[in-house]
């Protein structure tokens, strides 16, 4: 009888390791996107001229992993502000995104 319950502390131990190690994966993969998604946001709005209106996307090594972007910029109320929105996805596992938003002024036309 002892054995039997020390087997199975043992199989809930196992258990909830293997939790722990998931979640631990999930957690990485969110912030390495997230750090992705601030770095292609960054890059737009300290850029010297502001980013096209349209899409474009990509690809970015980072943690030793392939992640894909894809930047939308669109026009806002406001003609002086485009609104950036960045999305990105673990090339290997691209179930879960990461999104960034964020505001660039452009010159008005002199």
């Amino acid at each position: 009888m002892a054995l039997f319950v020390f087997a199975l502390a043992g199989v809930a131990l196992v258990q909830m390791q293997t939790f722990s190690l998931m979640t631990f994966a999930r957690v990485e993969t969110h912030a390495l996107a997230g750090i992705v998604a601030q770095n292609r946001l960054t890059e737009a709005v300290a850029a010297t001229a502001p980013p096209d209106l349209g899409t474009s996307a990509g690809e970015e090594t980072m943690g030793g992993r392939t992640w894909r972007w894809r930047m939308v910029v669109s026009p806002t109320t406001e003609a002086e502000v485009r609104r950036v929105d960045v999305e990105v996805r673990d090339a290997a596992a691209p179930a879960q995104a990461v999104n960034a938003r964020g505001f660039v002024t452009v010159e008005a036309p002199s």
